[in-house]
C-alpha cells in the first residue's frame, strides 16, 4: 500500500508500464498494416477563363503494407525494448526495497525518540519537584542560594532536553510522512 502512495515508487511503476507498452509498439511494427481511405469530392474550378469540371463523387481506397526487409532490425529493437522493460522492473524492485528499508529505519528512530520524549518528560517532572524541594529548604535555611540556583539550572537543562527530544521526534515524523507520500518535498 505504501508503494502506491510514495511518489518515487509511482514514477518507477509508470516507467515499467511505459516500457511494456514500448515492447507492444515495437512488436506491432512487424505486422502488416492496412490503410483505408474514404473521401468525397465536389465542385469545379475556374481555370483560364473557363470552368473546369472536376470529378465528383465518392472516392475510396485500401492499401496494405508489409515490411519484409527490416524484420531482423525490428526483432533487435524488440529485444532492446525487452531489456529496457527488465531494467525498469529491476529499478522498481530496488525502489521498493529502498523505501521499505528507509521506512523501517525511520520508524525505529521514531519509536526511540518517542521513548526519549517520555523519559525526558519524566526528568522534567522530577527536576521541577527538586526545584520545589530546594525552594522549601532554602526558605527553611537548610541550603544556600547557590544550591537553589543549581536546582533551577538543572530544571532548565532538563526542559531544554525535553524540547529537543520533541523536536527530534517531529523531524522523524516528517521524514516518515515524506516516505509515505502524505507530505511532498517542497522544491525551491
Amino acid at each position: 500500500a505504501l508503494a502506491t502512495v510514495n511518489t518515487s515508487t509511482r514514477i518507477a511503476q509508470k516507467r515499467c508500464e511505459d516500457a511494456k507498452l514500448a515492447i507492444k509498439l515495437k512488436q506491432a511494427a512487424l505486422w502488416p498494416s492496412v490503410d483505408l481511405s474514404l473521401g468525397y469530392s465536389f465542385g469545379s474550378k475556374l481555370h483560364d477563363q473557363h470552368w473546369e469540371a472536376t470529378p465528383r463523387g465518392l472516392r475510396y481506397g485500401i492499401s496494405v503494407s508489409l515490411n519484409l526487409f527490416h524484420a531482423f532490425q525490428h526483432v533487435t529493437t524488440i529485444q532492446e525494448a525487452g531489456i529496457e522493460a527488465d531494467n525498469a522492473q529491476l529499478n522498481l524492485r530496488a525502489q521498493k526495497m529502498q523505501l521499505e528499508a528507509a521506512l523501517q529505519k525511520h520508524f525505529l528512530h521514531y519509536t526511540q525518540r518517542l521513548k526519549r520524549c517520555e523519559l525526558a518528560q519524566q526528568h522534567v517532572q522530577v527536576s521541577q519537584e527538586n526545584v520545589a524541594a530546594a525552594l522549601t529548604q532554602y526558605r527553611l535555611g537548610c541550603i544556600t542560594l547557590l544550591a537553589l540556583d543549581k536546582a533551577r539550572q538543572n530544571d532548565q537543562e532538563t526542559t531544554l532536553k525535553y524540547l529537543q527530544a520533541i523536536y527530534d521526534a517531529k523531524v522523524t515524523e516528517v521524514a516518515l510522512q515524506k516516505l509515505g507520500g502524505t507530505l511532498l518535498d517542497v522544491v525551491y
